[in-house]
C-alpha cells in the first residue's frame, strides 16, 4: 500500500486518551462541529438538523457527504409534520361541488411517511438500522434518539 497510514486523528473526533502515543502526542486533537444548516430549511427543518444532526454526527453516522441527504430528509420530516397537522386541523376529506374527496395533504403525507422511512433507516433512525449497526441502549447509543424522539 502506498502513501502515509491514515491517521483516525484526521478523520474524526478521537476521545481523549484514546490518542496513539508518541512523537504525535503533542499535536492538538481537532474537533468536528456539525456544519450549519442550509439555508434553504424552513425553521422546523433547521431545527431537526441542529438536534439530531448533532447526535448522528457525534456518533460518526452523518459524515460530510452525508449532509445534503440529511438535510433532504430535514426537510421531508418538516413538510411530514405540516401535512399532518393540516389533515388533523382540516380533516382527511373536503367538499366540492361533486361531494367530498380525499384532501392533497394525504396523498402528500403518504408519499413523504415512505420517503422519511426510506431515508431515516439510512441514518440508523430505525431500531432495526440500529441493531444492524450494533448500537445498543446499554451503552448509551440509543437513549439520545429515544430522547429526541420523544421530543419533537
Amino acid at each position: 500500500m502506498r502513501g502515509r497510514k491514515p491517521d483516525a486523528r484526521r478523520l474524526s473526533v478521537v476521545p481523549k486518551g484514546d490518542e496513539p502515543k508518541g512523537k504525535r502526542k503533542s499535536k492538538k486533537l481537532v474537533t468536528r462541529k456539525l456544519p450549519e444548516s442550509p439555508v434553504q430549511l424552513n425553521e422546523r427543518a433547521s431545527k431537526v438538523y441542529r438536534d439530531l444532526g448533532q447526535i448522528l454526527f457525534a456518533r460518526g453516522h452523518l459524515i460530510d457527504t452525508d449532509l445534503y441527504l440529511f438535510a433532504l430528509w430535514c426537510l421531508s420530516y418538516s413538510r411530514l409534520l405540516e401535512a399532518e397537522e393540516k389533515i388533523s386541523a382540516e380533516g382527511p376529506t373536503t367538499k366540492s361541488a361533486r361531494g367530498s374527496k380525499l384532501s392533497g395533504w394525504v396523498a402528500v403525507s403518504r408519499d413523504l411517511r415512505k420517503f422519511v422511512a426510506s431515508l431515516g433507516s439510512e441514518f440508523t433512525l430505525t431500531t432495526l438500522a440500529r441493531a444492524r449497526a450494533n448500537i445498543s441502549n446499554q451503552t448509551g447509543g440509543g437513549d439520545d434518539l429515544d430522547a429526541w424522539q420523544a421530543t419533537s
